[in-house]
């Protein structure tokens, strides 16, 4: 949970307290001037990067941006005690259990704590590894559920490889009834659900994870791996009227019209990763968005190889409030780059933005858009494709109006990268910007 080794910042902020001379004398003792509670926090939450875009595990371990600032957070809390107490919620707030000691140690802490940290828990992200029925002893998933049932705040659930597949598929077992149970009474309160689905298990049984996602009707963003629906005639319906941000993680076999006997009325923002050997059904994907499509204001749609740009850009229609769109263009040979004639003008009402996330040495993609007659392609922001595994949401974080002015540039540090940004790429540092 809290890594031991200190960092530079915890010296470099040792004291939180300035001195300075007392006024009219020539007397050497000085005074302490406590920085405002307001400025203490504004310097907190620019230490800490923003939580809905950190990926907070990487190969099933927590990841080094998340592992960072973690660090960052204690540091902040060794300052003083005066920090002590403001920071904690920082430390709390989001939490990575990938070692069945560490939940241990965090339900004991919860317990015996003379500070009430529960509910100071907000994000829960559970990679801990469950390998085979029986391994992981009963009292680790018992602590689980605890931690689960006192932590009544939680707005974010994050289900690792393990436990997403137990919580699907061994709902009804006595070893992890318990967990289930829990989170399912978190219903009230969490708004955000991910499933960390491996890909070998998405075309099993659908009805199981339908059952606990319609659980969490109050949900407002949910990602959500597509299984296949071969064997089910008749798709489970799911109601999520609070529903604004979902995010489809397909494999080859999933099959998007399960998501169209939904019923998702407040769907703003629409994302869909195809993970390798996924081709976008274009049947599909345009009854998903003849039934959803209405509200949609921000689109996103992977897949590699990205043979699915032409088509994309030919169905923006059914989504008439459409102002974001978000395209990957990875692995496409050169004479069919970007076979939507370049010279037609993208006519669309809302349409202001279109980012692509490309290679960096795809220099003939970028040629193909600087001489394009339409303004949204000419225009188009490109992101590098190295930073796709690990800032998925980059485009979002740094939208369109984070724009800078043509000659001048933007740094970014989101550990361990480093991104420069211009007003037409976002790239690595120490990449050609030009």
């Amino acid at each position: 949970m809290v890594e031991d080794d200190a960092t530079p910042m915890t010296y470099r902020m040792r004291r939180m307290e300035i001195s300075i001379k007392v006024p009219g004398g020539d007397n050497p003792d000085t005074v302490t001037v406590h920085l405002p509670t307001e400025l203490i926090l504004v310097i907190f939450n620019f230490a800490c990067p923003p939580t809905a875009f950190l990926m907070s595990s990487l190969q099933r371990c927590p990841s080094p941006a998340w592992s960072r600032a973690l660090r960052t957070k204690k540091a902040l809390m060794q300052v003083c005690k005066a920090w002590y107490s403001l920071a904690l919620p920082y430390l709390y707030e989001s939490i990575v259990l990938d070692l069945s000691r560490q939940v241990l140690a965090l339900a004991r802490t919860i317990r015996e704590s003379q500070s009430d940290i529960a509910p100071l828990i907000k994000h829960v992200h559970f990679i801990l590894s469950i390998p085979v029925r029986g391994q992981l002893p009963q009292v680790v998933l018992n602590q689980v559920a605890f931690v689960l049932k006192k932590a009544s705040n939680v707005i974010t659930v994050v289900l690792g490889p393990s436990f997403s597949l137990r919580c699907i598929f061994e709902s009804d077992t006595r070893q992890f009834r318990p967990v289930v149970d829990a989170l399912m009474g978190m219903a009230s309160t969490v708004r955000r659900l991910e499933y960390d689905l491996p890909i070998a298990h998405y075309g099993h049984r659908l009805a199981p994870s339908m059952e606990l996602t319609a659980s969490f009707s109050r949900l407002v963003s949910l990602t959500f791996p597509v299984p296949a629906t071969w064997h089910l005639p008749d798709p489970p319906m799911l109601d999520l009227l609070d529903l604004e941000q979902l995010h489809l993680s397909c494999s080859p076999d999933s099959d998007l019209r399960i998501i169209v006997s939904w019923t998702l009325p407040q769907l703003q923002d629409l994302t869909i990763t195809g993970r390798e050997g996924y081709q976008l059904d274009r049947s599909e994907y345009e009854e998903l968005l003849m039934q959803h499509g209405e509200g949609i204001e921000y689109l996103d749609v992977s897949q590699t190889p990205s043979s699915h740009l032409n088509h994309i850009l030919g169905t923006i229609h059914l989504c008439p409030k459409l102002s974001h769109l978000v395209v990957t263009y990875f692995d496409i040979p050169e004479h069919l780059i970007l076979q939507y004639d370049s010279t037609h003008d993208i006519g669309h009402p809302s349409l202001a933005n279109i980012d692509f996330w490309v290679s960096n040495d795809d220099h003939s993609f970028r040629l193909v858009l600087s001489t394009a007659r339409s303004s949204l392609l000419k225009n188009a922001r490109t992101f590098d494709g190295g930073l796709f595994p690990h800032l998925r949401r980059l485009p979002r974080l740094l939208g369109p109006d984070t724009n800078v002015p043509t000659e001048d540039t933007a740094t970014y540090s989101f550990a361990p990268f480093h991104i420069v940004q211009t007003r037409r790429k976002v790239v690595m540092a120490g990449q050609r910007t030009s």
